[in-house]
């Protein structure tokens, strides 16, 4: 049997470390390729149906453009938005779209933040599931099913808002939330907080589930009150507020906290 010489040991280490390197390079290749496979959807959803019109818009922004004379989009630098700045309805639309996002952003907030707190007041891992999964069920909803509701909600004659704005105000007419001007911005906003709030219960959910019970119990050891308590603490020790310093532990017990979340349990505190 021959014994390999220092060179051929060498000569052998040294292929041996570099075929394991092109294999670990195979699967990063491998793994790269599927990454880019999963998210090229996404991407490409993203370029034509959000990245181009923004850029299509900041062009034609900028120029005299005739949709029904093609190829016609000559440059006239700001002379469209001189003409918009003397426009009335361009500043009845741009405070119609402030009120809209005023009330959405308040509502979704304020919303989010109690359902999120009334949930981690339930002990019961599998009845927090179960509420967490009614929070989100209308953001799964199909978009024609949530009209429907709406539509039937808001009636201005057999609607239940309608009947129990009657019932419980006494009013013999109620306005027509859908075809009333001064109603329809604010339902819409409430109905788009209704749709998509489930996402912000679950991200308030993530950041709550990481704040320590004890915070809870010493603000009460102080006097303070079931919302004072919550609210303040909540608001002060959820991740986003925290140090730098503290990050890397944020970030660890809001990753726990979501894979608990999305397996049904209720994380520890």
């Amino acid at each position: 049997m021959n014994t390999p010489t220092t060179g051929e040991s060498q000569s052998n280490h040294a292929a041996n470390w570099w075929r394991a390197v092109r294999e670990v390079r195979k699967e990063g290749r491998g793994e790269a390729l599927a990454g880019y496979l999963f998210i090229g959807p996404a991407v490409l959803l993203f370029v034509v149906f959000n990245a181009y019109p923004i850029f299509r818009g900041i062009v034609i922004a900028f120029s005299d453009y005739r949709y029904l004379v093609p190829g016609y989009a000559p440059f006239n630098g700001i002379d469209n938005w001189r003409e918009m700045a003397q426009d009335h309805v361009f500043w009845e639309s741009l405070r119609r779209s402030l009120e809209y996002m005023a009330i959405y952003i308040g509502f979704n907030f304020l919303l989010a933040f109690l359902v999120a707190l009334l949930i981690t007041e339930i002990k019961s891992t599998r009845e927090a599931g179960v509420y967490r999964a009614i929070a989100y069920l209308p953001v799964v909803l199909p978009i024609a099913v949530a009209v429907l509701v709406w539509k039937q909600l808001v009636n201005a004659q057999f609607g239940y808002i309608d009947v129990l704005a009657k019932s419980l105000f006494h009013l013999a007419h109620t306005p027509d939330l859908f075809h009333d001007a001064r109603w329809s911005v604010p339902i819409l906003a409430i109905i788009t907080v209704w749709k998509a709030g489930g996402t912000s219960v679950l991200l308030m959910l993530v950041g709550l589930y990481s704040i320590n019970t004890e915070l809870y119990e010493a603000a009460a050891l102080d006097g303070a009150g079931w919302w004072r308590s919550r609210s303040s603490s909540s608001a002060s020790w959820m991740p986003g507020r925290r140090q730098r310093g503290d990050w890397s532990g944020a970030t660890r017990t809001k990753r726990h906290s979501c894979k608990a979340i999305c397996a049904g349990a209720t994380p520890p505190r």
